[in-house]
């Protein structure tokens, strides 16, 4: 298993509004199921966990979809993106570093 960051779950955040900080993804061969796995990862900029999701390699990215378009619509969501936006939608390492 490793991580990394990945810009084009930052895209996909962007895309539906919802601040992408810092985000990971982890991959991982599940030889059980004979399937890889991802674990897509969304941290807000405290770098505390905001959105997980672990799924097969198919799945994990519609399901993250349709997670980030779930918390876009709270009133949480909505604040976040706000702020986000104002700073001009960075993308923020592991330790706060920029990226």
């Amino acid at each position: 298993m490793y991580s990394i960051t990945n810009a084009r779950l930052q895209r996909l955040g962007i895309e539906l509004h919802v601040p992408a900080w810092t985000v990971m993804v982890d991959r991982k061969r599940a030889t059980w199921e004979n399937a890889s796995r991802e674990i897509l990862i969304l941290l807000n900029k405290k770098g505390d966990q905001l959105l997980a999701v672990e799924e097969t390699s198919l799945n994990a990215w519609g399901k993250m979809a349709e997670a980030m378009a779930e918390y876009a619509d709270t009133d949480e969501g909505v604040a976040e993106w706000k702020r986000y936006k104002s700073e001009g939608c960075p993308m923020v390492g592991l330790f706060g570093i920029p990226l």
